[in-house]
């Protein structure tokens, strides 16, 4: 079992992949527990399985001094014959739980899973309810999704252990995988009405094939290039530019964060009347008319106040 964290602030990415045999035949991994502890935060992936009965007979014999009578065997015949049954068991589908600390919300977002294969539902006689073996059982290469918290630390230390349906351990291998910071620049070109996106590392490494998103702009989206840097056509008074981070699940040596950038364009700005001039000049009027009325108010309540002191 290998366990990856990829170490976000906040949005910590936890995956999962499991190697070998899960299902129901002889020598299988019947893992059920898995917990991952990620500095003070603590995650559980279970995958209960459920323990059945099944007789080993068709039938049992009840024999009386004057008869024979044969009865079919089922789940437990009125509590019985114990003695006539084994044991079968299924795996459930997995579920994650996470603690709760007093100073801490934490929440788990599904958002990837591999199937490997399913468990078909167990014919069982009609005898036995058990609604539960009506329906599939999934079984997966890899189960990850993202671990939520208010906790915006980065650098923790990771640890996981695994156990089997019978408390046993599981070999398991956990590993780290740390996000970096990165920066994204908007130029605006006023003479060619275009904007160039640099964007890099925190210390200033080109980061290139990175799609950056944009607001304000001819396109919606381009790709960084070689050098970290792509140009778009300006239409609007503002750009606005958006590098979303690295997704896990791309094989890249370093990941990085999201970023944003801004940039003004003059020609829009002196050009149009409802740019940011108009944007501004509004708000030079609002916040006049705020401090009139604030005036105006304080005014007022020193007034009433010196009209009940007069009276």
């Amino acid at each position: 079992m290998d366990i990856r964290v990829y170490d976000r602030p906040g949005r910590d990415v936890v995956s999962i992949d499991w190697t070998g045999e899960q299902g129901l035949a002889a020598g299988a991994a019947a893992w059920e527990d898995v917990e991952v502890q990620i500095g003070e935060k603590t995650m559980y992936v279970t995958a209960p399985w459920r323990f059945y009965s099944v007789s080993r007979n068709t039938h049992v014999e009840e024999r009386t001094s004057g008869s024979t009578t044969a009865i079919e065997a089922s789940h437990s015949y009125q509590g019985t014959y114990p003695a006539m049954l084994h044991y079968r068991m299924s795996p459930a589908n997995v579920s994650v739980l996470a603690d709760q600390p007093a100073d801490q919300h934490i929440w788990w977002n599904r958002t990837y899973v591999v199937r490997n294969r399913s468990v078909p539902a167990t014919p069982l006689p009609s005898s036995i309810v058990a609604t539960q073996n009506t329906k599939p059982t999934y079984l997966y290469d890899q189960f990850a999704g993202v671990l939520k918290s208010t906790d915006q630390v980065t650098g923790e230390s990771v640890t996981a252990e695994a156990s089997d349906v019978w408390g046993l351990p599981v070999d398991t291998s956990a590993s780290v995988t740390r996000y970096r910071e990165s920066e994204l620049t908007v130029t605006v070109n006023q003479s060619a009405g275009t904007a160039e996106v640099f964007l890099t590392s925190a210390t200033g490494l080109p980061l290139p094939g990175r799609t950056i998103t944009f607001d304000g702009a001819a396109v919606e989206r381009v790709t960084t290039g070689a050098d970290g840097r792509a140009t778009v056509d300006v239409t609007g008074t503002i750009v606005r530019a958006h590098f979303a981070g690295d997704h896990w699940r791309d094989s890249r040596p370093t990941y990085y964060l999201d970023a944003h950038g801004y940039g003004v364009s003059q020609t829009a700005f002196v050009g149009g009347a409802t740019g940011v001039l108009g944007y501004l000049s509004a708000a030079i009027s609002n916040a006049v008319i705020f401090v009139e009325w604030l005036v105006f108010g304080i005014f007022a309540l020193l007034w009433m106040r010196f009209m009940r002191e007069s009276l």
